[in-house]
C-alpha cells in the first residue's frame, strides 16, 4: 500500500473515532438532559396514581393503599434527588415533641398554603413523645425558605408564639 493511501486510510479511522467520541459524549449529556423531566413527569403521574385510587373505609378510617404506584413515586423523586434536580433536607426539632397540640399545629400549618414550596414532606408520629424530626423534598430555590421557617419554627415557646394566631 503506497504511503499516500495509508495515510488516507489512518485519517478515516481518525474522524471516525473522532465522531464516535463526539456522538457519545453528546449522548452522555443529552442523558443528563433528559433525565431530569422524564422523573419528574413520572413522579407526578405516579403520584396522581396513587391518590386517585378508591379509599378503603375501616372502623371509620379511610386508608389509601400505600403500593407499586407509591413506590414508583418515591423511586422517581430519589431520582431527582441523585440527579440533584430536588434537596431532601433534613430537621431536627428540639422544641417540638411528637405528639403533642404544638405539633398537631405545626402539621396543619405544614398542610397549609402558607408554607413554604415543596414536592413533599413526612415526619413519624410515634406513640410516646419524641423529638420531631421533619423530612422535606423541594426544588433547590426552596431550601432557604425551609431553613428558615425550621429556625423560626423551633423554639421553646412555640404555643405563646404561633398557637395565639386565627390560622394554622
Amino acid at each position: 500500500m503506497a504511503p499516500l493511501q495509508r495515510f488516507v486510510t489512518h485519517r478515516r479511522w481518525l474522524a471516525l473515532l473522532l465522531a464516535l467520541a463526539v456522538i457519545i459524549g453528546a449522548g452522555v449529556v443529552l442523558r443528563n438532559a433528559w433525565q431530569v423531566p422524564y422523573h419528574q413527569w413520572r413522579m407526578h403521574a405516579s403520584w396522581q396514581q396513587h391518590i386517585s385510587q378508591d379509599p378503603q373505609v375501616s372502623n371509620g378510617f379511610v386508608m389509601l393503599d400505600v403500593g407499586r404506584a407509591h413506590a414508583r413515586y418515591e423511586h422517581h423523586r430519589q431520582r431527582l434527588v441523585e440527579l440533584g434536580a430536588v434537596t431532601r433536607r433534613e430537621y431536627g426539632f428540639q422544641h417540638l415533641l411528637v405528639p403533642s397540640p404544638e405539633t398537631r399545629h405545626f402539621g396543619k400549618f405544614l398542610l397549609s398554603p402558607r408554607r413554604p414550596e415543596c414536592i413533599d414532606f413526612t415526619y413519624p408520629y410515634p406513640d410516646d413523645p419524641e423529638p420531631m424530626h421533619l423530612t422535606v423534598w423541594c426544588y433547590p430555590q426552596f431550601t432557604d425558605a425551609w431553613d428558615r421557617l425550621f429556625r423560626a419554627r423551633d423554639v421553646s415557646d412555640y404555643r405563646s408564639q404561633f398557637m395565639n394566631e386565627n390560622t394554622p
